[in-house]
């Protein structure tokens, strides 16, 4: 119980913290410090790993400051850069009916320099994107997390090592925070040491502590489902 009152106490913190930014964002569009991910950038800038040795370009576009995934092959999309402590953000729409339309933001990937072949889940906490359930969190390949015991259960992944990945679902109380399919989604990733906090829309609608404390890179995930990407920024948080 101590740690997650701790947790609890984190979370409260960080999330006056994130209204106080957001009030801040309103009176100065513009802030020091952020990383624009798409502005000025074209593919040849990002790495990507697809299955079935898909080509990049069949599966991502990014124009017009819009990053649109086709969701198959399954596979990730990561800009140059790794971050530990940071703020993300990006716009999110699904252009299609598909109630099940699934993709993903993945943070603080550690793929294995020597690691034969990567994998299209790599190691890594990825907030779930599927558009009912946007916010749940995973850990893959030895990342970890933790959450309040009404939330947390482990999924059996027996294809990836044989490892079970922890799985943590939204907050219970949050309703109604998704904009749906014919407006853009606002989602922001608030990362620091072993906690993250996951709103949507200006609502809390995740949190999770004991995370793995590691610097990785970020990834927008193909799959199976269509989704546009805009206004995607990362703000690092750790000291120089």
């Amino acid at each position: 119980m101590k740690r997650f009152s701790i947790c609890a106490a984190c979370f409260v913190c960080l999330a006056a913290f994130a209204v106080s930014f957001a009030m801040a964002q309103e009176k100065a569009p513009a802030q020091d410090g952020w990383i624009n991910l798409f502005e000025g950038k074209t593919l040849a800038d990002f790495d990507c790993y697809l299955d079935d040795n898909g080509v990049k370009e069949n599966v991502y576009t990014l124009e017009d400051g819009i990053l649109k995934v086709s969701g198959n092959p399954y596979g990730w999309l990561s800009p140059k850069g790794t971050y530990r402590n940071f703020i993300f953000e990006t716009e999110i729409f699904y252009p299609t009916d598909d109630p099940k339309a699934n993709s993903g933001i993945f943070i603080r990937i550690a793929e294995p320099e020597n690691r034969p072949t990567p994998l299209f889940l790599p190691p890594c906490v990825e907030c779930q994107l599927q558009t009912q359930n946007i916010g749940h969190l995973f850990a893959f390949h030895g990342h970890t997390l933790i959450g309040a015991s009404d939330r947390y259960s482990y999924r059996e992944r027996k294809e990836f090592d044989g490892k079970a990945a922890p799985e943590l679902h939204k907050l219970l109380h949050v309703k109604n925070a998704q904009v749906g399919a014919d407006g853009w989604n606002k989602l922001a990733i608030f990362c620091h040491e072993d906690l993250v906090t996951v709103f949507l829309n200006g609502q809390a609608v995740n949190w999770a502590c004991n995370v793995t404390n590691a610097a990785g890179r970020i990834g927008f995930q193909s799959e199976g489902g269509q989704v546009w990407f805009r206004n995607a920024r990362i703000k690092p948080m750790d000291e120089k």
